[in-house]
């Protein structure tokens, strides 16, 4: 019985992980959120942390999900409730800044948006502690 449960869960481990270890890295990234009650998009500035965690094998950030949190937490401290927001990010600043040039574009052409920019004297992400996805086989 428990080879048969460890041998269903061994792809899902790997498929979590990517089948290797993240790494610590340097990397530029800008967060993104937008509030359909009030039409507004938020960008923030590129930013460059130096201590985040990516996945080498599918360059895939690790805790994701938290650094958009960040960004989602500072705009409800700014007053802007439930809004959905996002982080792009890559490891050349260069590659990053045309992404968010064409995010600003877009928005900025938008009659039924307005665009407002985050500048870092506001806001700045802060590098996520990596905690790898264990799975105990007593199913804690």
């Amino acid at each position: 019985m428990f080879l048969l449960v460890f041998s269903c869960l061994q792809p899902l481990a790997v498929m979590a992980g990517g089948g290797k270890t993240p790494k610590m890295q340097t990397i530029a990234m800008f967060g993104v959120g937008i509030s359909f009650t009030d039409s507004v998009v938020y960008e923030t500035e590129i930013q460059v942390l130096d201590s985040v965690w990516v996945n080498p094998s599918r360059n895939f950030l690790e805790d994701r999900s938290l650094y958009s949190l960040q960004l989602q937490y500072f705009m409800e401290h700014q007053g802007v409730k439930n809004a959905v927001c996002t982080v792009l990010f890559n490891k050349k600043e260069s590659s990053l800044k045309s992404k968010w040039e064409k995010i600003r574009k877009r928005h900025t052409q938008s009659e039924a948006q307005r665009f407002k920019i985050v500048p870092l004297t506001e806001f700045r992400f802060k590098p996520e502690e990596y905690r790898p996805i264990i799975i105990h086989e007593d199913g804690e």
